[in-house]
């Protein structure tokens, strides 16, 4: 009997480069490959014009995972709700498609789902249930309404709230990224498994320079500048560390402020004395620039505003920061104080209060000891709860299980 399974992850990323999806959804592949899968990812990303090079139709491979972008041609980045609609319709059948054509080849021995779109979820799951093949739903958000444009008039709402309550409890299983996602399927029957963020540290070095005493205090933030991220706190607690006579500086990586979430920011620290020699909008950078960037900072801010999504969700970034041994920042929202002790593996604060979040700059600028000391331990304690292998052997595991199950 053979000692590997045909695993297919099926979903809306970019792969394997680009932002949190991407990051996830390789991750998780590389670590079910190792532990004994044969995985396929399939994406139904919707790509523009200017990323087909990117992310080129066809079959490709990334260490040792085959991928392939179930792709219309190419598009605009403004094309209307309908024909956003119909596009994403053939990319859907064109998967549903592409997996019944691996069953058959028997080439797919098991599905994961990634991401929330009860069309694509819905076809899979009557796929899987006719050729016996267990399905799982990875769900890595559970947000209210008012995170849709027209909130409950948004048909997209309906779609990610039916792949969450009426797809979800009939799979053979769910892969939470939190708590509150997994306490949403408590009274279901089906399987669920806890997985945050992860990160493959055997890419990392556990070694860094400590910070001694410097001519600035340079911290980083790196993200878009959703709303449950707390940038605009974030801006406020700079003036007050810095009124304070602390030589702050602040490097945001990924927003520009030229458009898009950022933008609002941007005009602040414009319009800013305080700000504006101090907040610096650097935009996308390299991965060697970003991961330099980092590493040489005297602290990695993570701020987070209490609320239904960050509850539910978990920050993709939180392990990459501790991986670096820099000492990070963040606040006690959702499942990271069931990770993380505070002020021994983060500096953890009180969210939704620039206060708070100046406070804790404070603290680490004052006394660069403790600072260091938290920089190491917060790496050494995200190797133990964070590391990839662990969690991907335990999926493997859970597969297994599912399949088991569904051929019993």
């Amino acid at each position: 009997m053979r000692a590997w399974l045909n695993i297919i992850i099926v979903g809306t990323f970019k792969f394997p480069s680009g932002e949190a999806a991407a990051v996830r959804v390789r991750t998780l592949a590389k670590g079910l490959k190792e532990a004994g899968g044969r995985v396929r990812a399939l994406s139904t990303y919707r790509i523009v014009e200017d990323e087909k090079k990117l992310y080129p139709a066809g079959e490709r491979t990334w260490k040792g995972v085959d991928y392939e972008f179930i792709n219309c041609v190419p598009t605009s980045a403004d094309l209307s709700f309908a024909k956003r609609a119909a596009n994403y319709a053939t990319r859907c059948l064109k998967a549903y498609s592409r997996v019944k054509a691996l069953i058959k080849a028997q080439q797919c021995d098991s599905i994961i789902v990634y991401g929330q779109s009860f069309a694509l979820s819905a076809a899979l799951l009557l796929l899987a249930k006719l050729y016996r093949k267990p399905l799982l739903l990875e769900v890595c958000e559970w947000v209210p309404p008012s995170h849709f444009k027209g909130g409950l008039l948004n048909p997209e709402y309906w779609g990610f709230w039916a792949a969450l309550r009426v797809i979800g409890p009939h799979c053979q299983g769910i892969i939470a990224i939190s708590t509150y996602i997994k306490n949403k399927y408590a009274t279901s029957r089906v399987p669920c498994l806890l997985i945050p963020s992860i990160y493959d540290f055997s890419e990392v070095s556990l070694q860094r320079r400590d910070q001694g005493p410097s001519d600035l205090f340079e911290i980083v933030y790196a993200g878009i500048g959703k709303k449950n991220d707390g940038l605009t706190h974030l801006l406020t607690a700079i003036k007050l560390v810095a009124s304070e006579g602390c030589p702050i500086v602040l490097r945001i990586l990924g927003a520009n402020g030229n458009s898009g979430l950022g933008a609002n920011e941007l005009q602040v620290c414009d319009e800013d004395e305080l700000l504006q020699d101090r907040v610096f909008f650097m935009g996308w950078v390299s991965d060697e620039a970003y991961h330099n960037i980092l590493s040489s900072a005297h602290c990695l801010v993570l701020p987070r505003l209490d609320g239904q999504t960050s509850r539910a969700s978990f920050p993709t970034r939180l392990p990459e920061y501790l991986a670096t041994g820099v000492p990070v920042l963040t606040s006690s929202t959702g499942d990271i104080p069931l990770y993380l002790e505070a002020g021994v593996h983060a500096e953890i604060v009180p969210s939704g209060k620039a206060r708070d979040l100046a406070d804790g700059l404070l603290r680490l600028w004052k006394d660069p000891e403790r600072a260091n000391t938290i920089g190491h331990q917060g790496q050494k304690r995200a190797a133990e709860v964070f590391d990839y292998s662990m969690h991907t052997q335990n999926l493997f595991s859970f597969i297994q299980k599912a399949r088991k199950d569904i051929s019993a």
